[in-house]
């Protein structure tokens, strides 16, 4: 689990292009059955992501959790939302042993104290990437799929209807 530490904003101002990205840009999160963890001591969240192929995998697959985060199971402090991201595809994620299957852009919330999740793909020539965000929780609320034909779509608007906004010249700009 690659671990991402707070920087000083002193510090930050100098950095160059190539820190900042060091720093703050995420790459590389999908690697066949496997799955990539990368922890934000900036505000204690974890950015995962899974591409099942071959194999069901865990979620704690590669991380040591009591290490990391002094638990014994990865979901015993923690909440998680996941997002399947590959097109054309069908994942499967088992929490605690009831089966979720996610088609392109369905979403599952996983509450706190879940002990058991695994991730696999229906179709190895089309697996699932499973986009997942984990942050701290104090309570438990009830696991929940989202399937994308049921969320509520909010279209936030168009090329055709959007208005340009207006020139500011350099003198009337205010700082």
């Amino acid at each position: 689990m690659d671990i991402r530490y707070s920087c000083n904003q002193k510090d930050f101002k100098r950095y160059t292009t190539e820190e900042t990205r060091d720093e703050m840009l995420i790459t590389g999160l999908y690697k066949a059955d496997e799955v990539v963890a990368v922890y934000s001591h900036v505000d204690r969240m974890v950015t995962l992501g899974c591409m099942p192929v071959h194999e069901t995998v865990s979620i704690d697959k590669g991380i040591d959790v009591w290490a990391n985060f002094g638990t014994h199971y990865f979901l015993e402090r923690r909440e998680i939302g996941m997002f399947n991201i590959g097109k054309d595809s069908t994942g499967i994620v088992v929490a605690d042993g009831v089966k979720y299957e996610l088609g392109y852009k369905d979403c599952l919330y996983i509450t706190k104290g879940t002990k058991e999740v695994t991730f696999a793909s229906a179709d190895p020539e089309h697996p699932a990437k499973f986009y997942m965000v984990s942050a701290p929780a104090h309570c438990s609320y009830e696991t929940r799929l989202i399937k994308m034909a049921d969320a509520n779509h909010r279209p936030l608007g168009s090329v055709e209807t959007a208005i340009s906004a207006p020139s500011i010249s350099s003198s009337t700009r205010m700082c």
